[in-house]
């Protein structure tokens, strides 16, 4: 599963989560981006990390590891 962190702005965001999947309106992936790393949590299905930013040459997105 592949989510674009580099694409949010720094600051706390609510987005779909990636995991439990129920939509574009969805708004259960709470994201706090800031220069370095991002903390993520979904309130639904309990997706939870912290991915730390290094934006390569050739894409702004990180893998996420999920267990399902």
């Amino acid at each position: 599963m592949t989510f674009d962190f580099l694409a949010l702005s720094a600051g706390n965001h609510r987005l779909p989560c990636p995991a439990c999947k129920k939509g574009a309106h969805d708004t259960a992936l709470g994201v706090s981006r800031g220069a370095a790393t991002a903390v993520y949590h979904c309130f639904r299905c309990g997706l939870a990390g912290v991915q730390r930013l290094a934006p390569s040459r050739n894409s702004g997105s990180i893998e996420l590891s999920v267990s399902e």
